[in-house]
This record gives C-alpha cells, sequence and structure tokens, in this order.
C-alpha cells in the first residue's frame, strides 16, 4: 500500500461558509470537519493537486478510520521520517506548513528537499 492509498483528495477541499466557517471533509474518513479553532475537530493540510494547483483539506485532529484496507494509525507516524510521513511538514515558513502527496504546497520543495521544521 502506497502512501496515497489511505486518503482521497478528490471533492474533499475545504470551503468558506457565509460566516467565514471553513468545513470540509477529513481526507481519510471523510468526517465533516471544521477547523479547531473554530470549535470544530479539523487540522488543516495544503497539497499541490493533479491540475498543479494548491488547495487546503481537513484531517481529524484525534484518531479516525483511513480508507478502507489502510492502517489505522498510519497518518500519526510519529516515528517515521518527515519524509516518508503521509502527512509531512516543511519549516519553509513561520512555525511550518503540513502537506500530502509529492512536495510541500508552500515551497514546492520535494519529499527528500523538505525545509528542517524549527525545534
Amino acid at each position: 500500500m502506497g502512501l496515497t492509498d489511505t486518503y482521497t483528495l478528490e471533492g474533499r477541499a475545504i470551503h468558506t461558509d457565509a460566516d467565514g466557517i471553513d468545513h470540509g471533509p477529513c481526507i481519510f474518513c471523510g468526517t465533516p470537519l471544521v477547523h479547531v479553532n473554530d470549535g470544530g475537530d479539523g487540522w488543516i493540510l495544503g497539497a499541490v493537486t493533479a491540475a498543479g494547483t494548491v488547495d487546503y483539506f481537513f484531517y481529524c485532529n484525534s484518531y479516525c478510520a483511513p480508507l478502507a484496507g489502510a492502517d489505522a494509525e498510519l497518518h500519526i507516524q510519529i516515528d517515521t521520517p518527515e519524509k516518508d510521513r503521509i502527512l509531512f511538514r516543511c519549516g519553509c515558513s513561520p512555525d511550518y506548513v503540513e502537506s500530502v502527496g509529492s512536495c510541500c504546497h508552500e515551497c514546492r520543495a520535494s519529499r527528500d528537499d523538505l525545509v528542517p521544521v524549527p525545534q
């Protein structure tokens, strides 16, 4: 099972309602989410889409069941090198940004060339 077999971006981009609240389903389990800063259970990450544009998505801030057949803890991967994680961090902006896919959505660095995250 590859890194992209555990989630889907198709139809799961974040949208903003009339009140300015971001909504969207988890890329792993599909649960409808709102950002934790707005009282919800979702964290935001970015991805370069198949069309080459950047879009933003949610994932659950606690345990969720990934797509069928995937390891339930796979998206957490605490002891895995950053470049090999499903959700990976790049230190190209203050603090860091989280992405999925083949490169950082912010600076477009490949997984092998990520900017180290400040400690």
